[in-house]
């Protein structure tokens, strides 16, 4: 009896690679990932005219996930919106 339970669980680990081969499509995910909501975010923001709510969404997402593609993009928008320096 316990030779067959042993017998068993090895089966069953030795199938657990073929259930979970890898990381999942990305192309076939359900869900976003945090930086993308938050870029989601400040888009819908934009679009609705909030400028200094969206302002805040993208330093937020600069501060919180500064290694997401999203930051990056985040980054130049903010630049972008930056005023040019005043010379004197």
């Amino acid at each position: 009896m316990k030779l067959a339970a042993i017998a068993t669980a090895a089966a069953l680990f030795a199938l657990a690679p073929f259930q979970c081969p890898g990381d999942p499509d990305p192309q076939l995910r359900r869900e976003e990932s945090a930086p993308e909501a938050v870029w989601t975010l400040c888009e819908q923001l934009g679009r609705d005219g909030h400028t200094d709510a969206r302002r805040d969404a993208l330093r937020f997402l600069v501060r919180r996930y500064p290694n997401s593609r999203f930051a990056a993009r985040a980054r130049l928008e903010l630049r972008q919106e930056a005023p040019p320096p005043q010379s004197q």
